[in-house]
């Protein structure tokens, strides 16, 4: 067998610096938002729905899931 290795690439370095910015910058914005936590939760929740249902949608999956 041989051993795996991982090389690191500038699409994934930059996915990472793009997730940890966007989570650091999203608890400021929420912040700044005149509006109950309960409520930001849940459009939150929404959004994160459409999110994943439309990268589901667009690779296939939820398509094949469906059938």
């Amino acid at each position: 067998m041989h051993p795996v290795t991982h090389e690191p690439t500038a699409a994934g370095t930059a996915g990472a610096f793009t997730a940890v910015g966007m989570w650091g910058l999203g608890n400021v914005l929420v912040a700044s938002i005149p509006l109950n936590g309960l409520v930001i939760g849940v459009y939150r929740l929404g959004l994160g729905t459409a999110v994943y249902l439309a990268a589901l949608y667009l690779r296939g999956i939820a398509s094949a899931c469906a059938r």
